[in-house]
């Protein structure tokens, strides 16, 4: 079994199949170019040389003006930064972040024309441990299936 899996890994790190053509990875199918891949990997070097840990990352499968939920426990105390990449033909970026008791708790709005470009990023540091909602949406007239990734930091905080 161990051997099957070490071919079956050897493919993956060739990226080839055993007739030697390309593996298509399905989860990629919208992945626009590669830039998205070196921005992704550049904000988690930045971020972990700074002392975060990466907690959760993954393509998210978003459709035009509705909105994509994750649901997520969070402990007090510790500082969260969130960061979603989006398609660089959207109109608008919206995240929204709501408690246990559907609380509104943030709320950012974000047009590609910021300074951020199609970057939303922000801190979260919950005051009880409990599950939080993570509501993001796009706004695109080009795309139905536009391009989201979400990475999740964290760094623990020592209260004295």
């Amino acid at each position: 079994m161990a051997r099957y899996l070490s071919i079956f890994s050897l493919f993956l790190l060739l990226k080839t199949n055993i007739f030697g053509q390309p593996l298509a990875f399905p989860i990629f199918s919208n992945f626009e170019t590669f830039e998205n891949y070196y921005q992704i990997d550049s904000i988690k070097n930045y971020y972990s040389k700074n002392g975060f840990i990466v907690v959760k990352e993954s393509m998210i499968n978003m459709e035009n003006n509705y909105e994509s939920t994750i649901i997520m426990p969070l402990r007090a105390g510790t500082w969260y930064r969130y960061i979603m990449i989006g398609d660089k033909t959207s109109k608008s970026y919206q995240a929204r972040l709501y408690d246990n008791q559907d609380k509104k708790l943030i709320t950012l709005n974000q047009k590609p024309k910021d300074a951020e470009g199609s970057i939303l990023s922000f801190d979260f540091i919950p005051n009880f441990t409990e599950f939080y909602s993570l509501n993001l949406l796009q706004i695109n007239k080009e795309n139905k299936k536009p391009f989201g990734y979400l990475m999740m930091f964290k760094m623990q905080i020592k209260f004295k």
